[in-house]
């Protein structure tokens, strides 16, 4: 249920009212909630250079896109072939 202090999102979970950016993924074209709490995580992570901060932009591909982008950079499948130990 939606609480009077709380919103739904797209995806069924419940962000407490405040800054909710809602974007479009550029690569699926499904709508994405941005909240303010990502925002604040976003500026919080931004580099900092000869004392100028660059901020870091928001994102533009939903999660489940930016998933499926980073999880080939993973290696959990591969088998290497090697000599055993015990021989």
């Amino acid at each position: 249920m939606q609480s009077e202090k709380n919103k739904v999102n797209s995806e069924g979970r419940e962000y407490p009212l405040g800054d909710i950016e809602t974007k479009t993924c550029t690569h699926c074209s499904v709508s994405f909630d941005i909240t303010d709490k990502d925002l604040e995580f976003y500026e919080k992570i931004s580099p900092v250079f000869g004392g100028m901060k660059y901020p870091i932009p928001s994102p533009t591909l939903c999660p489940d896109c930016r998933l499926q982008r980073k999880m080939p950079w993973r290696n959990e499948k591969k088998l290497y072939k090697r000599k055993c130990d015990f021989s």
